[in-house]
């Protein structure tokens, strides 16, 4: 069994590695729906900040912590 402290870490560099995935994949697929799929700019920018706005309002009600991932009580 894992000690608490170690799985703590191990969820936190987990974490870490998902935003920074997502941080980086963002201004490509912006990018993507402009230039290959002929998108408007404005739409795009549209639909990623309501995607983002969507996923923030979402988050509390769903019970996750976005600071740790962990669920809340």
């Amino acid at each position: 069994m894992t000690k608490p402290k170690t799985a703590l870490n191990a969820l936190l560099l987990c974490q870490g590695v998902m935003v920074a995935g997502l941080a980086l994949s963002f201004p490509f697929l912006t990018l993507y729906f402009h230039e290959k799929r002929g998108m408007p700019m404005g739409l795009v920018g549209l639909a990623v900040s309501g995607a983002v706005a969507a996923a923030a309002v979402a988050r509390p009600s769903a019970g996750s912590c976005p600071t740790c991932g962990a669920a809340s009580a």
